[in-house]
């Protein structure tokens, strides 16, 4: 008789101890699962800490439409050299900005180069002056540039006005290729951008908005992002807003 009460405190004792293991082990694989649906964890341990709270008081435009708020961040790209006497090094900074823009995007906003005007570096000549026209589509994207051959006398044209264009190229490329639709894996990249843009440039501040994200906290793969951009006064991104797609 104490040898079968003995047996079944043993047989109780091994049961329990199965029944932690595997509870153990579903908890185990339910925290796995919880960090491969959340790419924000793979980001920079500075950008989670410093930007991971929206701003959702600043964010420009938020009573116009999101088609508007994209229109005017696409076009505000190509408006500094819109209607401007231009430089040589002036034109081929806008013509390595069409080029990028139509290389990267994916929503099909490309600008073509008016055929019989210029369209390359080969055509401009150093000593010569320029200018840019616009064309729009029927939703006013800009979608095609006409440069030609100035004859008037170009205004401010100097070294300081050449290196802040290129300056301004530079500093811009770093965030246009995400204008648009994202993955829940480019805002991450996004996000890294920003944070180390804020560490080693000291000059531009950049704020990060949205309309209906309170922080990164629960984004998964399968989340899509729209994002916007707004330059100040002077041209360079100071204002990115990223939106989660409904």
């Amino acid at each position: 008789m104490k040898n079968g009460n003995k047996r079944i405190t043993i047989s109780i004792t091994v049961i329990a101890v199965l029944i932690i293991a595997l509870a153990s082990t579903i908890i185990l694989i339910i925290k796995i699962n919880k960090s491969k649906d959340n790419p924000i964890l793979n980001t920079n341990k500075n950008a989670e800490e410093n930007i991971t709270e929206f701003d959702n008081n600043n964010v420009s435009g938020s009573n116009n439409s999101l088609d508007d708020i994209a229109k005017t961040t696409f076009n505000s790209m190509f408006d500094p050299y819109k209607d401007t006497n231009l430089s040589s090094t002036q034109v081929k900074s806008l013509l390595s900005l069409i080029a990028s823009n139509n290389s990267t995007r994916t929503d099909g906003l490309i600008i073509d180069l008016t055929p019989e005007w210029i369209t390359s570096e080969e055509q401009i000549e150093d000593e010569k002056i320029y200018t840019a026209e616009f064309f729009y589509d029927s939703n006013g994207y800009i979608n095609e540039i006409k440069i030609t051959e100035y004859n008037g006398t170009q205004e401010n044209n100097n070294e300081t006005d050449i290196t802040n264009d290129l300056d301004k190229l530079i500093f811009n490329t770093k965030f246009t290729p995400y204008l648009g639709e994202i993955t829940a894996q480019q805002l991450a990249e996004l996000v890294q951008t920003i944070q180390t843009t804020l560490n080693t440039d000291q000059r531009h501040n950049i704020n990060l908005t949205s309309n209906n994200l309170k922080n990164l906290d629960g984004i998964t793969t399968a989340d899509v992002f729209i994002v916007t951009l707004t330059y100040d006064t002077n041209g360079y991104v100071n204002q990115i807003n990223v939106d989660k797609k409904n």
